[in-house]
Parts: structure tokens; sequence; C-alpha cells
């Protein structure tokens, strides 16, 4: 009802937390565009919007001292304000930041399973802990003529746990894999953590955490953010205890208006997306930042940093 109120009166809230008569996306508007400005001159790759957008989202968060709901978050505040641009392309040593960027056809999914999760981040107890912060950006088919069905693809990520691989049957319907996961869980569903921390606005990962269930919606953006220390006690037993296996899986999914068109014009459906998963240690102990490039090293994962621009400084 507050929220109601405000977009009533045209208030909004500052990035202080307090609320704010000034509103207006000419506003937001300037100072987004120089922030991807300055994050496309600073990476010298070619232009890539999906990119640009997917780094600025994944770098947001909200001010400190809003006590408001994730769901009201998201309806009064985005994702959040996004960080200065270096603290978008640097990582410091107990984090690393992976980006995957494809093209996802019709009838395929994208799918790691030796993901490599860093493995110094398992307590003394033997469960693995620190936060994980999932984003999705994807390039949908749109049709403005299907109302309120106008975005015509969704593209689903998974991200967890399994105990090991297991054979499957190809010959059964929609399944496309002779291997699979026997044990699985997906870690970035909601329903995995405790409800007192989607009740909680007053910690210091409340500005950041994101508990969301998208479900079956058809949103081109997504975000995960979870602190593994949160999950409830029985899924952390059987989720985090050691010995076991971190997974990535991505697949899309179309609506029936498309996948009938597609047939009849000879289409090829396809998404193009950007998914960038940030792994931390929250007790800033453990050299996360090392021990996953090892670990991208050992098992042969192609990969590279994102190329930045040099930056020469002269003294006089």
């Amino acid at each position: 009802m507050v929220l109601v109120e405000l977009y009533k009166q045209g208030l909004s809230f500052g990035i202080d937390g307090r609320i704010m008569t000034a509103v207006g996306t000419s506003f937001s508007t300037p100072r987004i565009t120089s922030l991807v400005a300055a994050l496309s001159h600073n990476i010298t790759d070619e232009f890539n919007p999906v990119l640009l957008k997917a780094l600025a989202i994944h770098s947001s968060k909200y001010p400190d001292g809003l006590a408001l709901n994730h769901a009201d978050k998201i309806k009064s505040l985005g994702f959040g304000l996004p960080s200065p641009v270096n603290d978008i392309i640097y990582n410091d040593p107990y984090e690393i930041t992976l980006i995957q960027q494809d093209t996802l056809v019709k009838g395929e999914f994208f799918e790691i399973m030796e993901f490599p999760f860093p493995e110094n981040l398992i307590d003394d107890e033997g469960y693995f802990y620190g936060e994980i912060k999932v984003t999705l950006v994807a390039s949908p088919l749109l049709n403005a003529k299907q109302g309120s069905e106008y975005c015509q693809s969704n593209i689903d990520v998974f991200f967890g746990t399994y105990d090991k691989i297991k054979e499957r049957d190809i010959s059964k319907p929609n399944i496309l894999n002779e291997i699979g996961l026997d044990g699985n869980e997906n870690l970035i569903k909601g329903s995995c953590y405790s409800k007192h921390y989607h009740k909680d606005t007053t910690s210091s990962f409340a500005n950041e955490r994101m508990l969301l269930n998208y479900g079956t919606k058809y949103q081109p953006i997504k975000k995960w953010v979870v602190n593994l220390a949160e999950m409830t006690p029985a899924n952390k037993e059987n989720y985090l205890k050691t010995p076991k296996k971190w997974y990535l899986k991505v697949a899309g999914l179309y609506r029936e208006f498309s996948e009938t068109r597609a047939l009849i014009d000879g289409e090829e459906l396809s998404q193009d997306f950007c998914l960038i998963i940030t792994i931390r240690d929250n007790k800033n102990e453990k050299m996360v930042y090392d021990n996953v490039t090892q670990l991208l090293n050992n098992r042969n994962f192609t990969h590279s940093d994102i190329k930045l621009r040099e930056r020469v400084r002269t003294q006089l």
C-alpha cells in the first residue's frame, strides 16, 4: 500500500533509502548510459549490449537501511543501483566471476556436469559455504501482437549439487542426453533457504539477497543472490555435505505460437544469452580466484580473461 501511494504522489527512493520528491527517467537514464559507456570503453572486445547490460545488473544492489521485502524491492527499485565501473570489472582474491555467452538453439541445452566450484570453500565440518550470485540476460523472441504473451521465449538456469552421474534411456520422450545427474538439486531456488531470511530486511546481506522464484514466467532478465549458510538444516545436510559435485544447466523454452510459426516458416528458433556467476568467500579467507582458475585449467575448460583497455599513467 505504501508503494502504491508513493507512485501516486510521484515519489521514489534516494540512494540512501530516503523518500525523494525529484524523480523520473530523466535522472536514471543518463547515469546508466554513462556507466554502460564507461564499461564499453574499458572492455576492448567488440561492443556487446547483452554483456554490458548483464554486467550492470549483476553488480547492482540496494541501498543500506531500506526495510522492504524482496517483492517490494523488485517492484519499486528493480535490481538496485549498479556499482562503480572498477568494482564491476575487477574481482578481489576472495571471489571469482565467470561469464558464459552463447546462442541457445531450440531443442538444445547447455550443461556443465563438472562445474569448477571452489574446492577450498568447505568448512571444518565438511559443508560447502559462500555467497553465490547468478544473473541471466537473454535476447528473447518478441511479438507485440500476442498481448501479455509478447515475450515468446524463456531461459531457465539450474545451478547446484549432485551425487553422481547416471545412465538414461534416450529412447524415452524428452530425454536428450544419455547421461544425467543423480541426487541433484537446484540451489538458487528460494525454497531451499530458511523462511526467516525471506523476511529479513535489516542484516548486512539484506541489500543483496535475492531469493526469487521465477517459476515458468517468461522474463529475459533473472537474478539470484544466495548465501549457502542460510539454507535450511535439512537441505544443508542433503545438498552441501561433501563429497558433492556441482553442475550448471541452461535450457530454453518457447511458446506454442512461436513454435508453430517457425514450423510454417522453416525458421530455427534460438536465443542469445549472457550468464554471469560470481562465487565469493564471505569470510574473506580463501583464495577463490586462484583455486577456480586452477580447476578450469585442470578440467580443460577453454577460458580467457575479459580484455581490458590498458591504462598508461605518467607522473609529473
